[in-house]
């Protein structure tokens, strides 16, 4: 399985938009677009509105976190770094995409990029 992770400013570059979407639908159908070949899965992380994942004909969309962001840096980093550590322990992948969700909601809550990186006990502890 190949995963690429992007942001929704990522997304549009990939797409060949002029600028950003806010429609939910139409990221989606971007990142579909984007997933050609079998075995491939596109996630898109939308900040607070949470993250879409396409995967085939597969869809699935992971609300946000509403929480009070202080510094957003680093938080795609975590994001897919807790995605990473959920997939190698073989997590379903909507629990993957929740576990890094969490993550990232809990890294944009600390100044600093490194300082940020939460616990996996903390990440477990909001789940």
């Amino acid at each position: 399985m190949d995963y690429l992770i992007i942001n929704e400013t990522e997304l549009a570059f990939f797409s060949k938009q002029d600028k950003v979407s806010e429609d939910i639908e139409i990221i989606t159908q971007y990142a579909a677009e984007l997933c050609k070949k079998p075995g491939q899965t596109i996630i898109v992380t939308l900040s607070s509105k949470g993250v879409i994942c396409v995967s085939g004909e597969k869809v699935i969309k992971v609300s946000g976190v509403t929480v009070e962001a202080i510094d957003t840096t680093g938080a795609g980093d975590c994001f897919t770094g807790a995605f990473a550590v959920a997939i190698s322990e073989r997590m379903p992948i909507t629990k993957a995409l929740e576990f890094a969700n969490t993550a990232a909601s809990l890294s944009v809550q600390k100044l600093g990029a490194s300082p940020s990186m939460p616990y996996r006990q903390q990440v477990e502890d909001v789940l």
